[in-house]
């Protein structure tokens, strides 16, 4: 239990820069009004008080509306000691201990409070002021012969007296025995308003002409002395002409942040008196992600697939160079690397791919790379932190992030330091992998010096995106860093991963909702074509049936093509393969099977899905690791090639169901329906007409059979 402290209804305390005054106090605590609205009051109990105590936004006033408190306020113009210097606090007890001294003596009955008295008993009251004062002490250390020995004098009767008094009206506080002179001086106003205008003149010719400071007041000066000829002929009075010295004060006292901003820009004072903290408190892996795209200071070849060694000295000279964008995720809790992926220029396109690969286990393409470790560190982003980028402002990537439930925040422009984990990566990568890599450009061109950045660039993308990748997994999340107290970016991980396990990963509906293409496909018999693969569901079959509207909206995962999001109506349903094994198979992955077999299979029409599974299992492990890595590189698949792609597909994909049974209805999504009746000729019409038939064994037999030219699909129409 909080004993309850000594109150009265005279103090004042404030929280949060909220006055307070008592107005009643119990033993359990006290009942306060709101200065600023003396009609709200709040309760406060003693526990509550006393958790207060400590707090940096709690201060507590005792006795602040007294009667003695303001003319200590008034007198002293501060409200505790401890504000002062050292030299005002040491002249201040030294003040009390004479008010004490003259008072204990007075109690003693050993002098009385007149002036004659005081002057007869100098001597007795100097002896009790170092007593009081500690001079007594300070004077018995053993010092050499000839030490000077520090003594104050003793102020004259009058001035003591009038101390006592001061003293006691203050409520015994000392710090009303501070001098005045302290706060003495004339500060008043030297000239008139229009002197004082003019002369903050030297603060618009400072900034707006970017001049030094003396040349500012040489300024100054001369307008105000144009000034006082236009006045002198006409007959007005003169302005006072300030001195050189009381000019620069002018400027002196000027604002250094707005000084800054008129004359190098907002952005550049926003720079130079930004506020250092330590960061943001994070406690959890993916609680904060901080995502942004830098222009590498590397200049690199724009090809693709080792292809200069495939060409000639002359055609390599030919091709086109120039600096790369690294997009990067970072986690700010762990500082590991969530993402990385190369752009030719920013978009939307690039921020929602590395907004994927953070949901992603990469460990894939880190051994596509070359990489000795894992890089399976990802997961849901509780806040998801980017800069004001279009990419980032753009639709596409904010329709992702809030598919997935991850709050976005733009810290504002200009302040790089809100985003400081993912500004201090690129740097750190601009500082230990950038100057080994030939063609580098250094941060400035002094930096640079004279080393031939275009003629030296050697490396393409895809070597450019393996060397990052294999620096970020085997040397960046294996080395000791500072913020984490000497532990590793990976260490970091596992440790609080084992703590507290991240959330599960989105479901397949929510990965291809948030990064899936959405594409317009036409409702066929065998579902919906996408890459020359089928898919079918049941709300497709009964499209197919009964709506009217033949086309469809499909939303695919470039990343496996064994199922896809079909719109029917209003609502969103799965739709398989009808092609089997194609569960984790990416586009990518089926295009370049395809193009290889074209050539072996260049005679052939159609492959059967045999061949193509066998093609895609027979692709090297450098092929597929090759591919792995163009998906971090600007070659990834566009929507555009996408559809380029499908009319340039030169086989079509038949299951062995099919090849079996030719005349079968293996696709047919209506084969388990009723019976359809096949049309009877009316020997009194001319024309055929289709005539119900009743569903008798009897009657169908005696119906003459017409077999069709060719088998009824729902290719028809």
């Amino acid at each position: 239990m909080t004993h309850p402290n000594q109150r009265s209804t005279t103090d004042m305390f404030t929280h949060n820069d909220i006055g307070f005054r008592p107005v009643e106090i119990t033993s359990v605590g006290m009942v306060a009004e709101r200065l600023n609205n003396p009609e709200v009051c709040e309760t406060f109990t003693n526990e509550r008080l006393a958790e207060l105590q400590n707090s940096p936004s709690f201060r507590y006033y005792p006795k602040f509306f007294s009667r003695e408190e303001q003319l200590n306020n008034e007198s002293a113009g501060c409200e505790s000691i401890g504000e002062l210097e050292h030299e005002d606090q040491s002249l201040i007890l030294w003040s009390e201990a004479v008010v004490k001294a003259v008072m204990k003596l007075h109690a003693d009955g050993k002098i009385k409070l007149t002036e004659t008295d005081y002057h007869r008993n100098l001597s007795l009251i100097a002896v009790e002021v170092n007593s009081l004062d500690g001079q007594d002490y300070s004077n018995r250390k053993k010092r050499r012969a000839g030490a000077k020995l520090e003594s104050r004098a003793l102020p004259c009767a009058r001035t003591a007296l009038e101390w006592r008094r001061t003293y006691i009206r203050a409520g015994y506080n000392p710090v009303a025995l501070l001098p005045k002179q302290k706060r003495s001086g004339n500060r008043n106003r030297r000239w008139c308003i229009d002197t004082e205008r003019y002369a903050l003149r030297v603060i618009d010719h400072y900034c707006a002409e970017k001049i030094s400071k003396p040349k500012a007041v040489s300024r100054t000066l001369d307008d105000i002395k144009a000034e006082n000829e236009r006045r002198e002929q006409n007959g007005e009075p003169l302005l006072t002409v300030p001195s050189r010295r009381a000019i620069f004060d002018r400027l002196r006292l000027a604002s250094p942040y707005r000084v800054c901003a008129r004359r190098e820009g907002i952005d550049a004072a926003n720079r130079k008196f930004n506020l250092y903290e330590t960061g943001v408190d994070v406690e959890d892996p993916l609680e904060r992600v901080e995502m942004d795209g830098c222009k590498l200071d590397l200049i690199s070849v724009f090809s693709y697939f080792r292809i200069l060694d495939f060409l000639p000295p002359e055609r390599r000279k030919a091709l086109e160079r120039g600096r790369r964008w690294l997009y990067a995720a970072i986690d700010c809790r762990t500082k590991v690397i969530l993402a990385l992926r190369l752009a030719e220029n920013p978009s939307a396109d690039v921020a929602v791919k590395t907004l994927r690969d953070v949901y992603s286990d990469k460990s894939d393409i880190a051994a596509a790379c070359g990489c000795d470790g894992s890089w399976h560190e990802g997961g849901p982003v509780g806040e998801l932190v980017t800069d004001q980028g279009p990419e980032f402002y753009s639709v596409e990537f904010r329709a992702a992030a809030s598919a997935l439930g991850t709050t976005l925040k733009y810290p504002p422009a200009g302040m790089p330091w809100m985003r400081g984990q993912i500004e201090r990566y690129f740097k750190n990568l601009g500082h230990h992998l950038l100057p080994l890599l030939s063609g580098r450009t250094g941060f400035n061109p002094k930096d640079r010096g004279d080393y031939p950045s275009k003629e030296m660039a050697c490396l393409t993308d895809d070597e450019l995106i393996q060397l990052i990748v294999r620096f970020v997994v085997d040397v960046y999340h294996n080395e000791p860093h500072s913020s984490l107290g000497g532990e590793t970016p990976k260490d970091c991980w596992e440790r609080l991963t084992q703590q507290v396990p991240p959330p599960a990963l989105p479901d397949g509906q929510a990965i291809r909702f948030a990064f899936g293409r959405k594409f317009v496909r036409t409702i066929k018999g065998n579902g919906v074509t996408f890459a020359d693969i089928g898919y079918s569901c049941d709300a497709l079959k009964e499209a197919f049936n009964h709506s009217p509207n033949r086309t469809a909206e499909i939303c695919v995962d470039l990343r496996d093509l064994g199922w896809i999001m079909v719109k029917v109506g209003d609502s969103w349903h799965p739709a398989r393969s009808n092609v089997p094994g194609m569960d984790g198979v990416s586009h990518d992955q089926l295009k370049e099977a395809k193009r290889a077999l074209s050539y072996k299979y260049s005679a052939q029409a159609e492959l059967t899905v045999p061949i193509i599974r066998k093609a895609l299992s027979d692709i090297s492990d450098v092929n597929r690791a090759a591919m792995r890595r163009m998906e971090l590189t600007p070659f990834h698949t566009t929507d555009e090639e996408i559809e380029r792609n499908e009319g340039t597909f030169r086989f079509s994909l038949r299951t062995q169901t099919e090849i079996d049974d030719p005349d079968g209805y293996g696709l047919d999504p209506l084969s388990e329906g009723i019976l359809i009746s096949p049309p009877v000729r009316d020997e009194h019409s001319a024309s055929s007409k289709n005539v119900p038939i009743a569903c008798d064994a009897s009657i169908n037999a005696a119906i003459p059979t017409h077999k069709p030219s060719k088998k009824w699909t729902f290719d028809n129409d």
